[in-house]
């Protein structure tokens, strides 16, 4: 029996004696490296691949998770989203130095992480994602000043308590339901006295973007054909697990933001059609 059918009857025994639901497989773990072969290999020579201005490799297009369908499209987003956050930390007063412990929490392939290779030179830059591919190519072709590792889903995170200055997570929250609060409760335990974090969401606002701005896009069909939904809410879901896209009322996120740290700064659409959101512990 391989691990996936061990699990899945543990889960079932446990809900079975327990009277809960059964859980899906995919609520209890990440994403591995591979996923679909048995057997693999960490080959020693890297394929040459093409180089962004910086000199850091760019990834190849199926890790790019819809970004853009060309290169140039896919650099410049990351660019353009990680100086819209350094323009608000710098409003909230806060300022890049060396030494500093800044932490991408959902990295991917590091579209915005690279974009910070000036700091990571002289910082520790760390980036985390729940997707073996994603991490596996950043450890093998990012300059080694940079720093990886996979997570998982449930909120739990490898450092110590007050470890960071900057923690940022761009279209991440996005897709957390349950555990939104446990994550957030997670990034406050890292971050230290003052440091900040800066997340994206989707709220009211993103709705009407996404159907003036972005009518053909999957999401926008999905949320048209569940109308509904989106009428005199607080919170709406589409999906579930990993796959879920996640929609606040912003008044009522900002309530729930509150009672976990200060709340800083706000701007729609800095980050794409999400709204941006500046947190101080």
């Amino acid at each position: 029996m391989n691990f996936k059918d061990w699990l899945k009857e543990k889960i079932w025994a446990i809900n079975r004696f327990g009277g809960f639901k059964p859980l899906s497989i995919s609520s209890v773990k990440y994403f591995p490296y591979k996923e679909d072969s048995k057997n693999y290999r960490i080959a020693t020579q890297l394929p040459k691949v093409e180089k962004c201005s910086q000199g850091i490799p760019i990834p190849p297009k199926d890790l790019w998770i819809g970004y853009s369908d060309n290169v140039e499209g896919y650099l410049g987003s990351g660019e353009s989203d990680c100086k819209t956050m350094i323009e608000g930390l710098g409003e909230t007063g806060f300022a890049f130095n060396d030494g500093q412990r800044i932490l991408e929490f959902g990295c991917a392939a590091g579209r915005m992480l690279r974009h910070l290779y000036r700091y990571a030179q002289k910082s520790d830059v760390w980036g985390i994602d729940i997707s073996g591919n994603h991490i596996m190519w950043n450890k093998r072709y990012f300059p080694s000043c940079f720093k990886f590792a996979v997570t998982t889903t449930i909120p739990h995170l490898p450092f110590e308590d007050n470890h960071f200055d900057l923690i940022y997570s761009g279209s991440v929250f996005t897709h957390i339901d349950d555990l939104a609060d446990a994550w957030l409760l997670e990034l406050r335990r890292i971050i230290k006295p003052g440091g900040r974090i800066f997340i994206t969401i989707h709220d009211e606002h993103s709705l009407k973007l996404l159907k003036k701005d972005y009518p053909d896009a999957a999401l926008t069909k999905t949320i048209i054909d569940n109308e509904a939904l989106t009428t005199d809410f607080d919170l709406c879901v589409f999906d579930r697990d990993a796959h879920s896209q996640v929609f606040y009322r912003r008044e009522y996120y900002l309530d729930i933001l509150k009672s976990v740290m200060k709340v800083i700064w706000i701007k729609p659409e800095a980050y794409g059609y999400q709204t941006g959101i500046i947190l101080e512990k």
